[in-house]
């Protein structure tokens, strides 16, 4: 089965409905109530309405993230252990399951449980590359997500004028244990964004490892990231944000110019 998990929200971020892509199996149907198993690892398990759920038609379970395995899955540490060294306050290095393994994402522990994680966003400080998740993990120079509630626009350095107003909302997800692929569980960045030396090596290493099951991986590697000319999607999720729609079509240059060019006004020059 796969699962279509509510995230609970507030007043500033509301409940959705979010489908992962992790694969589940049946254990316990009591009603209309569902106990499910995880399939890459059978100790981790939660309930569910058979509203959340929809039937998969793919192959066998072990193939559904063939492409996720790592090169030498007899020597990784367990999707628990891994899990277990995020700590709340530090950050997290992660590839959501179902992505390529270049789309590498940073995010800062906000709250772990056993078995749910909420994370909050951060994204590269310039306009070229904050929506860029492959680009090469050295290059980075990240700040927290924020946007505002009435129009998903993103503000790259929200001043403390800008917050005491009340618009602007953390980019927050929660996940269950297996439905990221860990890279690096816990780091600190240094006070202008920038990942550790060390961490950056870790990266590129988990990087080169992955590619040799899929290629893709390459693309976040220094001098193979690819062109940050692109449309306006989300790379988060994968599909067009709403948002950053015009009423009528509009050229690509001049979509992206008049897009770029809001995003400055909330972003210090020269960025």
């Amino acid at each position: 089965m796969l699962f279509y998990n509510r995230l609970v929200g507030d007043e500033q971020d509301p409940s959705k409905l979010k489908l992962r892509t992790s694969l589940y199996e049946v254990k316990e149907v009591k009603g209309d109530i569902y106990t499910l198993k995880l399939c890459e690892s059978p100790d981790v398990e939660r309930r569910a309405h058979v509203g959340q759920l929809i039937r998969y038609r793919g192959g066998d379970a072990q193939d559904l993230d063939a492409e996720e395995s790592d090169a030498d899955a007899s020597a990784a540490p367990t999707t628990r252990e891994v899990y277990d060294k995020m700590r709340e306050g530090r950050f997290v290095m992660f590839v959501i399951k179902g992505e390529s393994p270049s789309n590498l994402r940073i995010a800062e522990v906000l709250k772990k449980e056993e078995e749910l994680v909420k994370l909050w966003y951060y994204v590269d400080r310039t306009v070229r590359n904050y929506d860029n998740a492959e680009q090469t993990p050295g290059l980075r120079r990240v700040v927290p997500e924020w946007y505002e509630k009435s129009t998903g626009q993103v503000n790259l350095r929200p001043t403390s004028r800008d917050l005491s107003k009340g618009n602007l909302v953390k980019r927050t997800d929660s996940f269950a244990r297996g439905e990221i692929e860990i890279v690096i569980a816990s780091f600190a960045l240094h006070s202008d964004g920038k990942m550790p030396d060390v961490q950056v090596e870790k990266a590129e290493k988990w990087l080169r490892v992955r590619s040799k099951s899929d290629e893709r991986a390459l693309r976040a590697l220094p001098g193979k990231a690819v062109s940050s000319r692109r449309t306006h999607t989300d790379m988060r999720w994968g599909f067009h944000d709403p948002s950053r729609s015009r009423s009528r079509p509009a050229h690509p240059e001049v979509e992206r110019s008049l897009w770029e060019s809001a995003i400055r006004l909330r972003s210090v020059s020269g960025d």
